[in-house]
């Protein structure tokens, strides 16, 4: 899938980057992440720009450890992801169905901007780590692979007079060839559910 020209094109990373093989990006794709408000928690459907569905995100109202789980377009769980409880700085991890962390993402935002480190076990076994960094209230965040600071993800905020009406939030996700949609997706509710539930 070809994606619109409201976003720089990323460049194709080297080899397959993330957790999980079947949503690798085969070329740049832009993902439609639009979340819904509801008496039982907060949800996220994530779609292509064509409006295929690829997730769903799942989040329980009233739970200590925003527990959120991610299922994709059959149901099937992927993960869920978990804020850690008694950490200084907000953190989350993601636990696979058998109960294993898979992922980090570390927080350290500061006034001006937001900041945060994730890392985790890659397909070829390498140990990886990613950078996000942006103005999330305003525009959005820019996720980028330490050391090469190449950028293998963009997350664009969407701020429209509903959204802000019923406090709902929307996203363009654009990620790069060879990077992992489902992960990049992971990322991006984590730095949403930090800026929504700050205090």
């Amino acid at each position: 899938m070809t994606t619109h020209d409201d976003s720089s094109q990323l460049s194709q990373y080297s080899a397959q980057l993330g957790l999980f093989p079947e949503f690798i990006a085969q070329q740049q794709e832009k993902l439609d992440m639009k979340e819904s408000i509801s008496w039982s928690g907060s949800d996220a459907v994530v779609k292509t720009f064509d409006g295929r569905k690829l997730f769903q995100v799942e989040g329980k109202a009233m739970s200590m450890s925003s527990r959120k789980y991610v299922r994709d377009a059959q149901g099937r769980d992927l993960f869920t992801i978990r804020k850690h409880l008694w950490k200084c700085l907000p953190s989350y991890y993601l636990e696979d169905p058998s109960g294993n962390r898979i992922c980090e993402v570390r927080g350290n935002w500061s006034f001006a901007s937001q900041r945060a480190t994730c890392t985790f076990v890659s397909i070829g076994g390498k140990s990886e780590t990613l950078s996000m960094k942006g103005r999330w209230t305003q525009t959005g965040a820019e996720i980028k692979h330490e050391p090469t600071g190449q950028t293998v993800a963009n997350i664009t905020r969407r701020i429209g007079a509903r959204d802000l009406l019923v406090n709902s939030q929307a996203y363009w996700l654009f990620v790069a060839p060879n990077v992992d949609m489902a992960l990049m997706v992971a990322i991006c509710v984590c730095l949403d559910d930090r800026n929504t539930n700050s205090g």
